[in-house]
């Protein structure tokens, strides 16, 4: 019997947990109805029960769970899967035949890839040409040719960023030994190859890696070492191959004056001793990469003075851009600023050396905690200007856990956020230039793209008012015309009306001040009139009534 990818990651978390695991948590994690999960439960009680396996225990208040002797058995089954007995995810396929590409040495059709997965040609196709988009990213191509099949073309460091970057989403879901015996399997299946001390390998590369932290004075997660291990082993396998990354000569130096580059230089020697590798220089240096964005749980202080240059400033604009827009105060500035520049060094160095990582709850944080996404994407562009490149949106849902983790832990609610759209039919530059003029005019307001007016008036958007330098029709949300250049009394003015149309400010203190001021120097004939269009003017939608000019004759 074959477990699909689905049933097979509910069996893994049940596996994975110390006591039980509710169905709500599955639901989550896996982003499916309760309905699904039952359906995906029973599959997985089917298969235990063709393994001979004790069923999982399920109690309607906490859970389901399964005995430990069980959880064992269970492993080692998994991991003794082949490709044939698995189905693959369409993005697990695609995971797979590039680190098949990778890896393989021989010529490699179409028949050999359909093999792989187990899918129809068709699908094999359309898995193809989804990698071939994906590998843009990455400055590599998918080629094929009579001679060598399909192959992958573009620079070692490349490859390397996408061996990596598909080797961190599948150790997320299965595990590094569990990953290890596929990738094994796809280098050695057909062949009769004896040395079969991959597992022992691996463990060995892990406490060679471990021996680093307390020369680092860091504390890498399990996560991490298990990750760098994989790297390592499928690195070493390229470097015997003569696949080798080439560093530039101005990186080198950078490096060189680093902890890491000392850590990394052990790293080199060991492989040398133990596993019989020799480390090219350029390998060292690239090794430092990877030493330098592995994410740690902790650093001790006395490592701190080698901190990177301007990190901690871009940490510091970034909370305090936050508090701006979010319109909140963290009380522990210090503490927050501390947790989040732990994340953001290595994360400096993933993004300068093209590192991608995966964060398996990206859209689990963009769906149940949106608000502070974009509140992070708002502030992120301190970190993308200072390393010079756009950071994933993998990278910015990390960003965002810190943040949300620190306001559930002081208790901090965000205000609700509104939605404005802009159309600006005054070109590029223009709109741009509005647009942050009215995202730093307005901290809880998020400001649409730019739009032009027959892109405005031919869709429909769900948006609580808009902002324009342009007439347009009357809707059903407030419309707000603008000068494409705000001068301050502008802004000013501006600011008074959306907050009193998107938020029900009152005004009556205002209109009662101006007022006084009026009866001071006129005679008021109507009061209860003239308040009424004073409070107009200060809170209501704007539409500007313009003379019409007469031409002449």
């Amino acid at each position: 019997m074959i477990l699909d990818h689905r049933s097979t990651a509910i069996l893994q978390q049940i596996i994975q947990a110390d006591g039980y695991t509710s169905v709500d948590q599955l639901m989550e994690l896996l982003q499916v109805s309760k309905r699904t999960i039952y359906y995906d439960m029973k599959k997985v009680g089917d298969w235990l029960a063709a393994e001979h396996l004790e069923p999982i225990k399920y109690i309607r208040s906490l859970g389901y769970c399964l005995n430990d002797e069980t959880k064992r058995t269970v492993i080692q089954k998994l991991h003794g899967f082949t490709m044939v007995q698995y189905d693959y995810s369409p993005h697990e396929r695609k995971a797979w035949i590039a680190l098949y590409l990778l890896t393989k040495e021989k010529r490699i059709l179409l028949e050999d890839l359909i093999d792989l997965v187990q899918v129809s040609r068709n699908t094999t196709l359309a898995d193809l040409k989804k990698l071939k988009v994906g590998l843009v990213k990455f400055k590599l191509s998918l080629q094929f040719d009579r001679k060598r099949g399909y192959y992958i073309e573009g620079t070692e460091q490349g490859k390397r960023s996408l061996l990596t970057f598909y080797l961190s989403q599948l150790i997320a879901k299965h595990g590094w030994e569990y990953l290890i015996s596929h990738v094994k399997y796809i280098v050695n299946r057909g062949e009769n190859e004896k040395d079969r001390k991959e597992q022992e390998e691996l463990l060995l590369i892990k406490n060679i890696l471990s021996n680093c932290e307390g020369f680092l004075g860091v504390q890498y997660t399990d996560e991490v070492l298990e990750n760098l291990s994989v790297y390592m082993y499928l690195f070493r396998n390229r470097i015997v191959k003569g696949q080798c990354v080439e560093m530039e000569d101005a990186e080198k130096d950078v490096l060189r004056e680093t902890k890491h580059f000392e850590a990394a230089k052990y790293i080199g020697k060991q492989f040398e001793n133990v596993l019989h590798v020799k480390f090219p220089k350029d390998e060292i240096y690239y090794i430092t990469t990877h030493l330098l964005g592995a994410k740690v749980n902790a650093q001790q202080k006395e490592y701190e003075k080698n901190d990177v240059q301007g990190i901690r400033y871009i940490v510091d604009r970034m909370i305090k851009d936050f508090q701006h827009y979010a319109c909140v105060i963290f009380q522990d500035f210090t503490g927050l600023a501390s947790d989040l520049y732990l994340h953001i060094k290595p994360a400096f160095y993933r993004v300068k050396y093209g590192i991608e990582i995966e964060n398996p709850l990206l859209h689990t944080i963009q769906k149940n905690y949106e608000e502070v996404y974009i509140l992070t994407r708002k502030v992120v562009h301190h970190f993308e200007e200072y390393v010079g490149k756009q950071i994933s949106e993998d990278e910015m849902a990390y960003i965002t856990m810190h943040f949300g983790a620190w306001m559930r832990k002081e208790g901090i609610v965000p205000n609700s956020r509104k939605t404005a759209l802009l159309v600006c039919p005054n070109g590029i530059g223009t709109s741009r230039m509005l647009q942050y003029q009215l995202e730093q005019l307005f901290s809880s307001i998020n400001i649409l793209k730019a739009i032009s007016k027959r892109e405005y008036e031919s869709n429909t958007f769900e948006v609580d008012c808009i902002i324009t330098t342009t007439e347009l029709e009357k809707g059903t949300v407030p419309i707000f015309m603008v000068n494409p250049i705000l001068t301050d009394s502008e802004k000013a003015s501006l600011l008074r009306k959306v907050n009193a149309a998107l938020f029900g400010e009152d005004q009556n203190d205002s209109v009662d001040i101006m007022m006084q001021i009026i009866q001071k120097y006129a005679e008021v004939i109507d009061e209860q009139s003239l308040k009424k269009e004073l409070r107009e003017f200060i809170s209501g939608p704007v539409h500007l009534n313009r003379e019409e000019k007469c031409k002449p004759n």
